[in-house]
């Protein structure tokens, strides 16, 4: 990626115009990051969500990578990808991998303990209802919009049992993968617009973007209603 002198510039002048009530509510600091491809008609067309270039967090060498089975048509014959930022990202090195898959054997740990607890204090000035400290196993057990929610300098340590797990057969090797569902709110002025630094609206894993609009919801059923009084009641008050 490019120096990082630009973005800082950028953020200052989108804060400053925010103050000036030039910036409305909703607007993004910066376009996301997209993908497309070439159909075959010679049309470029953007390609699901899913397979987006994320925007690095830093100035440092990244790699990343992107599945493109299934991406193309099929009647495509001269397969073109084009990427997309904003920011001054540049690439050293990019690679197509067509060899066939390879037998892979996924076995999958699912915490058994997990203790939510503050690291350290924060000034952070968020508010609203925060995942009381404790026992949260049931809430990482699967990826559902029954969330930890924590405050800068919280954190959750989770255990796993391996007695299930078998043993790398010869000429295996084997690689963990941390798979989450997760969501960060910035203060505004970091990220958008059009929100406060609250818990609440919550996200939810079918939400079209944050903030959403008033069509969409959070599920309020009596199952996340539940979870919402039993768990998320440790209550920060606005500054």
């Amino acid at each position: 990626m490019g120096l990082a002198d630009s973005y800082y510039a950028w953020i200052n002048s989108f804060k400053a115009a925010a103050t000036q009530g030039l910036v409305a509510n909703g607007t993004e600091i910066t376009p996301a990051s997209y993908m497309e491809i070439k159909d075959a008609n010679g049309n470029w067309v953007r390609v699901s969500q899913d397979k987006q270039i994320p925007i690095p967090s830093d100035y440092n060498a990244r790699t990343f990578t992107v599945d493109l089975t299934g991406l193309f048509p099929t009647n495509v014959k001269d397969y073109q990808i084009r990427l997309t930022n904003f920011w001054n990202v540049t690439y050293d090195y990019i690679g197509i991998d067509n060899t066939p898959q390879q037998t892979t054997t996924i076995q999958k740990l699912i915490p058994t303990t997990a203790t939510l607890s503050q690291l350290w204090d924060t000034q952070s000035n968020s508010s609203g209802a925060f995942t009381r400290y404790g026992d949260v196993t049931p809430l990482v057990q699967n990826a559902d919009d029954m969330f930890v929610i924590g405050r800068q300098g919280d954190q959750v340590n989770m255990k796993f049992s391996t007695a299930n797990l078998k043993p790398a057969a010869p000429g295996m090797q084997r690689d963990y993968f941390f798979v989450v569902a997760c969501w960060f709110k910035d203060p505004p002025g970091a990220w958008g617009y059009g929100f406060n630094f609250t818990v609440n609206p919550m996200p939810f894993m079918a939400m079209s973007g944050f903030p959403y609009p008033s069509t969409e919801s959070y599920p309020y059923d009596a199952a996340h209603l539940a979870y919402v009084q039993a768990y998320n009641t440790r209550v920060i008050p606005p500054p």
